[in-house]
């Protein structure tokens, strides 16, 4: 699904009424709907704990007496950074990102089809992200906007004009901070919460970025660099969000122009090339090396010969999300065999965003729109 962050964790216990109970500190649990927790003012993190004992599976407690509940850890999260927050898992029982919610691939792709689309209009959509807010992120190629839209209708919240006159070609989050690819071959970085350009990353390495991720928690950026076919990673200077400077690159040899970029952890991604419709893994040949091995993992060239292989995500089943535009999702086991599809007609997909029960989030190139679709299952 979403991305999972995952961290190497020293274990911690504090004792409550005779229960153990993990917690891990100076983090938060970052869910993509709100529906399955609740916020509580004016309690101490012991208060919140006593009421989570019985009805609450995990709570992130803030430094304020506030604290937030949850009453299923969800299965679309994000652990974030947050000093003098605790993350508490009340059950006494971790995350498990392994689980896999719908092995029926064909079950899910019917519900899929037969399910009523929501469609927002979005003039040039590019990529989508899910923010702190719990919000669906979109950007506007030309000219340059961010629109924020509520994760459960698609109702409009902001839209936002970049003062820029570049267009924009890729958008992340990371830390309270959109992070925006422009064809100045900049990038801009923007507050999530107030909505002012706080940073601009620039660099002469950078041509054409048409993604972006983070590796170790936020101190390394990547960015597909399409122009010139290379990685690029940037390690972060200070805490100031895109205070970034540029390090090293990756040539990507196997294919040209690297496009959508996928996490998995900080030693294993997935990139796409756009013009040959293929995704390379990449694994680091240490923790701590700049080399990385590039290995092809998926050739969709027989799909068809127009260019469009632009993102890729890898569900909780391990199965590969291939989006390819005009020729829709293309679906793929673990070793790469072709599984199955999803399109519709009259769409050419370009992003994808899979969350909680599989409701996907998609932006289509065709007719200018975002769109969910919520096959309505449960895990």
């Amino acid at each position: 699904m979403l991305r999972i962050e995952l961290f190497v964790i020293l274990a911690v216990v504090i004792s409550v009424n005779s229960f153990n109970i993990p917690f891990i500190e100076d983090v938060t649990l970052i869910a993509v709907s709100t529906s399955n927790s609740s916020i509580v003012n004016n309690l101490t993190c012991e208060e919140c704990l006593c009421k989570a004992l019985i009805y609450y599976s995990a709570l992130n407690c803030f430094s304020n007496n506030t604290c937030q509940l949850f009453s299923t850890i969800p299965l679309t999260y994000r652990i974030q950074s947050t000093p003098g927050a605790r993350l508490y898992f009340s059950q006494q029982t971790l995350p498990n990102v392994n689980q896999c919610c719908m092995p029926d691939l064909d079950f899910l792709l019917s519900k899929l089809r037969n399910a009523t689309p929501i469609y927002v209009s979005i003039p040039n959509p590019r990529c989508l992200a899910l923010d702190n807010h719990g919000y669906i992120v979109a950007i506007e190629r030309t000219p340059a906007y961010i629109d924020r839209f509520n994760a459960t209708n698609l109702t409009l919240i902001s839209r936002t004009s970049i003062p820029i006159s570049a267009q924009i070609w890729s958008l992340a989050f990371n830390n309270n901070a959109y992070y925006i690819g422009t064809d100045s071959n900049t990038i801009v970085v923007v507050d999530s919460n107030n909505l002012t350009m706080i940073n601009t990353i620039v660099s002469t390495y950078i041509n054409n970025p048409r993604d972006i991720m983070f590796l170790d928690n936020g101190q390394t950026m990547v960015i597909a660099s399409f122009g010139n076919n290379a990685l690029l990673f940037f390690k972060q200077l200070d805490s100031t969000p895109g205070n970034y400077s540029y390090a090293y690159q990756k040539a990507v040899t196997h294919y040209p122009n690297p496009h959508g970029l996928w996490y998995v952890n900080d030693t294993f991604f997935y990139a796409t090339v756009w013009y040959n419709n293929a995704v390379l893994s990449y694994t680091a040949n240490s923790s701590d090396s700049t080399s990385w091995t590039e290995t092809v993992t998926i050739n969709a060239e027989s799909i068809g010969s127009t260019a469009g292989g632009s993102h890729v995500i890898i569900d909780e089943c391990g199965r590969s999300w291939f989006v390819l535009e005009q020729y829709g999702i293309e679906i793929y086991d673990t070793v790469g065999n072709l599984i199955g599809n999803f399109s519709l007609e009259t769409s050419y997909f370009f992003h994808l965003l899979i969350t909680d029960n599989y409701v996907l989030y998609l932006t289509d190139t065709l007719t200018g729109h975002a769109m969910k679709i919520d096959p309505n299952i449960k895990c």
